[in-house]
């Protein structure tokens, strides 16, 4: 994963979940 030098990660607000099936969802928090 590429983080911006800029951003720690306590500024994330996004978090990527893998499913068992392989597939990847994005889930947002702050908005």
């Amino acid at each position: 994963m590429i983080v911006d030098e800029d951003i720690s990660k306590d500024d994330i607000i996004g978090k990527l979940v893998i499913k068992k099936d392989g597939k990847g969802e994005l889930y947002w928090a702050g908005l």
